[in-house]
């Protein structure tokens, strides 16, 4: 990482929504509605693996909480881990207050795109990495019991999940040169 960026290791329980984004944009961010539901009903340990992937971005405070502004995902599974759990966090350094709201718009705009799916493909990667998940062993990945659970989890019926034809077109940056190997 730059300079501009530190990493931290602090307790969930200090994650918070930062106050210093606008009202306007507090409220869009509350409005997000994911396909992933029932949280609560995963092991924890996996929703901590979750937030370890995907580290808030933010300033610490005075206080001792950590003011996320990018990555808010991560405070949708922050009720459902222990409070006293560690995570990384990855602290701004260089952005002004006044760019705030830029910045994080920017930031959250890209976790919009660069992970969204179209239509079917979203029901064919689950079930692809469902498949992978059985051939596995679901002792060694125990997420979710069944192929039910998921679909109910991801907020899909379960027939959208029994995808015949598993064939995807490589994404664009994979199909670069030198991509895969």
């Amino acid at each position: 990482m730059s300079n501009r960026f530190q990493s931290k290791e602090i307790k969930v329980n200090q994650l918070m929504l930062s106050p210093q984004l606008t009202a306007e944009y507090r409220l869009m961010l509350l409005g997000f509605v994911y396909y992933a539901k029932l949280l609560s009903e995963l092991p924890e340990k996996f929703l901590v693996d979750y937030m370890i992937a995907h580290p808030p971005f933010g300033v610490m405070a005075k206080d001792g909480q950590f003011h996320v502004t990018s990555n808010v995902r991560t405070l949708a599974v922050k009720p459902h881990v222990p409070p006293d759990t560690k995570i990384l966090v990855i602290v701004d350094l260089s952005t002004h207050e006044s760019d705030l709201n830029f910045v994080a718009a920017q930031r959250e705009l890209l976790n919009c795109m660069v992970p969204a799916m179209k239509g079917k493909f979203y029901c064919k990667a689950l079930a692809a990495f469902w498949n992978i998940i059985l051939k596995v062993g679901m002792e060694k990945a125990p997420m979710v019991p069944s192929k039910t659970a998921l679909a109910k989890l991801a907020g899909l019926r379960r027939q959208m999940l029994s995808v015949k034809e598993l064939e995807m077109p490589a994404p664009e940056f994979m199909r670069s040169k030198g991509a895969l190997k």
